[in-house]
């Protein structure tokens, strides 16, 4: 759905977003984002203790080396960053 010709929602976000700085931002959304990126990184590092978690990580072919590859946080492994 668009809202002008040519101006979608997705595009107003971006515009929106663009155009926001830092100091912008309320302090309580500040926090709650620091809170939640947290949480994520904490659900994340805990998974790592699930067998059922592990499994799905790691290269798709064993012992593949991805130079600039992203790391994933809690094992050794650099993948292509589609798979990370």
């Amino acid at each position: 759905m668009t809202t002008q010709k040519g101006s979608s929602y997705t595009d107003r976000l971006v515009q929106f977003v663009e155009s926001t700085n830092y100091t912008d931002l309320p302090a309580n959304v500040i926090a709650d984002a620091k809170r939640i990126i947290l949480d994520t990184i904490g659900c994340g590092l805990e998974a790592l203790d699930y067998p059922a978690c592990t499994k799905l990580l790691g290269p798709i072919v064993p012992g593949t080396l991805v130079p600039n590859g992203a790391r994933v946080p809690g094992t050794g492994y650099v993948l292509d960053p589609v798979a990370a």
